[in-house]
């Protein structure tokens, strides 16, 4: 058995030992969770994934929560809400945009294909400038729509490995486009 105090409390010194409990106690259920309301695993792994890298920057305040399980699960409701407020803005804009003169909706097609197109240079390049393994792995994960189990065996490494790389790429495509 083990006593989430100490662990958080381990966790707030920095211990990575004690994220890496956390993390495989707690993320298993998170992502089924996330996976059932979203109905999309890939989705419901990358929100785990920016679970879990807010709890690690969160670390130093960590021993506070009462409920490790409570404060996760309702991390990832609200993420899950926020999910779904975006879808919703997405289809709210997409239905404004058909009432708009169609002269309109042309500028704001081309101006959207220009900043898609400038986007996705960005992303490419960011691509492109990973290290081997971790392009691999966030390729096949992107790209092909592979789960980090099929990643971790087509690759012979460990499940975590793919987590890792994927939450680095992650994180050097977000710095590349901002």
């Amino acid at each position: 058995m083990y006593d989430e105090k100490e662990i958080l409390n381990d966790l707030s010194k920095g211990d990575r030992e004690a994220f890496n409990l956390l993390y495989l106690l707690y993320a298993p259920n998170l992502e089924e969770f996330i996976t059932n309301m979203t109905k999309n695993r890939s989705t419901a792994e990358d929100i785990v994934h920016n679970i879990f890298l807010k709890i690690w920057d969160k670390r130093n305040t960590i021993y506070r929560i009462d409920s490790f399980k409570q404060y996760v699960f309702k991390m990832a409701k609200n993420a899950i809400y926020d999910l779904f407020d975006h879808n919703l803005v997405k289809v709210r804009y997409k239905q404004k945009m058909k009432q708009l003169p169609q002269l309109y909706i042309s500028h704001n097609n081309m101006q959207d294909e220009i900043e898609a197109k400038d986007l996705s240079l960005l992303i490419d390049i960011a691509i492109n400038k990973m290290p081997n393994k971790r392009r691999t792995v966030f390729l096949l994960s992107r790209k092909e729509g592979l789960s980090h189990k099929e990643i971790a065996e087509k690759l012979n490494i460990s499940t975590k490995t793919v987590e890792n790389h994927i939450t680095q790429a992650i994180n050097e495509i977000r710095q590349a486009i901002s």
